[in-house]
């Protein structure tokens, strides 16, 4: 019997049968109640010194940021996962700057992410904002791991990925202007 970490499994299913079909290098970054991921490389799963390659949750993206449950502060899984959404909705509606989502939130005994994305689908803008701020930081995170892996692929699933709509936009921008790969050609002036 073999055990494996869920995102690796997924990642190698993706790169056997999946999005990346035959593709022997790629990364699959899972969008859930935290971020997971796992990368292929050569058509293996790619574990890293003591199996931990591949956690892009814990990567920080704010310093000085929303603590995190590992003990650091700031890390990915705190701003672009669907507990970062409901957290980023809670913050909202404590500030009062939320009314549909407070609404929702007193009336709707499963209130998470979905909630906040049917929201900002209607045109709620304390929503909307919410997955543009979403889709900010998994820009981010992406350019700093396309930078750092410069892999063939990347496949983004889970949970949260079906609101892809709501974030995809914001992200795109992010990586476009982040990674050295996928940058928009800058214009410099030559001495």
């Amino acid at each position: 019997m073999v055990l494996e970490n869920d995102a690796n499994v997924a990642a190698l299913g993706e790169q056997w049968l999946g999005a990346a079909r035959g593709v022997p290098n790629m990364a699959v970054v899972t969008l859930g109640t935290g971020i997971g991921g796992g990368i292929v490389l050569g058509g293996k799963i790619w574990h890293g010194m003591n199996g931990m390659a591949g956690e892009y949750g814990h990567v920080t993206l704010e310093p000085e940021g929303v603590p995190c449950g590992c003990g650091n502060r700031g890390c990915a899984e705190r701003y672009a996962s669907a507990s970062a959404i409901l957290r980023m909705a809670k913050e909202a509606i404590a500030a009062g700057e939320a009314p549909a989502l407070a609404k929702a939130a007193s009336s709707d005994p499963e209130f998470g992410a979905q909630s906040i994305y049917n929201l900002a689908m209607r045109g709620d803008e304390p929503s909307r904002r919410i997955f543009r701020t979403f889709g900010r930081y998994l820009g981010i995170m992406l350019a700093g791991i396309v930078n750092v892996l410069n892999l063939d692929m990347y496949v983004l699933g889970g949970g949260v990925s079906p609101a892809w709509d709501a974030f995809a936009p914001t992200m795109f921008d992010e990586l476009r202007a982040r990674s050295l790969v996928y940058a928009r050609p800058r214009h410099r002036t030559m001495p």
